[in-house]
């Protein structure tokens, strides 16, 4: 299988509540995620995978808590599979402080 350079999600602003950002059509690497808090006061996010059916927790959190300071943007570069159906999570402790961006690749089904 081949795969693609993508923008997965975003930039997309996050609210105070864990929403669905993103359900993986077919297998996903995330590679990299950039957080920008467009306010003047810090605040924090929680990023997690589930399967389709899942919801969200500590327990698959990928990032718990990461506190972003005041107008700065954090970049965190990882390697995160996401298999098919599976589904990424996101919340914000202040409505709309925080536009999350991800970027990675994608398997774009050819042989």
């Amino acid at each position: 299988m081949a795969y693609v350079p993508t923008r997965i999600v975003g930039p997309y602003n996050l609210i105070d509540a864990y929403q669905s950002i993103y359900i993986a059509e077919q297998k996903t690497i995330v590679k990299q995620i950039l957080l920008s808090n467009v306010t003047g006061t810090a605040a924090s996010v929680r990023i997690a995978i589930t399967p389709f059916s899942g919801t969200p927790s500590s327990t698959n959190a990928i990032m718990q808590d990461v506190e972003i300071e005041a107008n700065s943007t954090l970049v965190a570069d990882i390697v995160q599979v996401l298999n098919v159906l599976d589904k990424l999570h996101a919340r914000a402790s202040i409505s709309g402080a925080i536009n999350i961006t991800i970027s990675g690749i994608v398997e774009d089904g050819t042989e």
